[in-house]
């Protein structure tokens, strides 16, 4: 009896040291890495329109976050500062305000026609919240997320003119190069916008540049470079447009009829005003990211090994 209940004791007291260095082992395969990252590349738009065509310029993110480890799988979330450019040449488009008007004599005109020329360069800044998960092995790595991004300061360019033109019901004709019917050169106007939040697809792949290091230490250092994209889900096009021209303000209409001089005009940006509503309007990004890694496991120190010891 005695030699069970020795027995016993002793099998009762291995069971926290068990329970401990199962914890030990789950907890050593477990890393935990704060990341500060930076991408250059090529940022444009998508577009389903055939009367604009959009070539991108730089575009560029800065952002920070915690990365966590786990038997090959990784998770990371953060924030991120991004800037987007753009530009946009439109085909010549004509815009007639549906309304009748009195000219600069005082005539009755049934219409005026505004064929228009205009360039739109876009710069769009955003923050945003990146999440991305993935695998690695060795030094190698990818992943796939999404993210939500905020307008933050976005500005639209707009380059430009247009030639006046306008009809008579006496004369039943269209006047144009006539008195103040003529071409029109625009100055260069900046319209801040304020875009709807835009979620968009992300996706990574690269190479720890540290990896092949050798280091015994519990902190590791990891310094990733790869091919990183981001792909826009939402139209940037908000409901509800504004009108393609203003004058002081104003609409065309509401012009004519206070008597203001309907040649001072105003160019509205074409994706926020004269592009149709549900047109597939997205930013897009390709690039190359660098980011930098410190973290790791206080159970990984005194074995010798090659970058993270999550790689052995």
């Amino acid at each position: 009896m005695r030699h069970k209940l020795l027995l016993i004791g002793i099998f009762l007291l291995t069971i926290p040291a068990s329970m401990h260095a199962r914890s030990r082992r789950g907890d050593a395969d477990n890393y935990h890495f704060g990341y500060l990252s930076a991408a250059a590349g090529y940022s444009s738009l998508s577009q389903n329109i055939s009367s604009a065509a959009t070539t991108g310029n730089l575009g560029y993110l800065v952002g920070l976050g915690y990365e966590f480890r786990h038997t090959s799988f990784w998770l990371s979330v953060g924030a991120q500062y991004m800037q987007h450019q753009s530009k946009t040449a439109i085909d010549d488009f004509t815009y007639i305000p549906p309304f009748k008007g009195v000219d600069d004599q005082g005539k009755n005109v049934d219409y005026y026609k505004y064929t228009i020329h205009q360039t739109d360069q876009q710069l769009w800044r955003t923050i945003d919240v990146p999440i991305l998960l993935g695998y690695y092995y060795n030094g190698f790595y990818v992943g796939a997320g999404a993210k939500v991004g905020f307008s933050m300061g976005s500005t639209i360019q707009v380059n430009g003119g247009y030639d006046l033109s306008a009809q008579y019901t006496r004369y039943m004709q269209e006047f144009h190069e006539v008195h103040y019917y003529t071409n029109y050169d625009l100055p260069t106007t900046t319209h801040n916008v304020d875009l709807r939040p835009q979620f968009s697809l992300l996706g990574e792949i690269g190479y720890d540049l540290l990896s092949p290091m050798m280091t015994n230490k519990a902190i590791c250092h990891v310094l990733k470079i790869g091919f990183y994209f981001e792909y826009g889900l939402r139209t940037v096009r908000p409901e509800g447009s504004m009108d393609v021209i203003n004058i002081d303000g104003m609409s065309v209409e509401e012009a004519a009829k206070a008597k203001v001089d309907i040649t001072k005009v105003t160019l509205n940006p074409y994706y926020l005003s004269t592009a149709t509503e549900g047109k597939r309007i997205v930013p897009y990004f390709v690039g190359a990211k660098l980011t930098y890694m410190i973290g790791g496991n206080r159970y990984a120190t005194g074995t010798w090994h090659k970058g993270c010891m999550c790689y052995q």
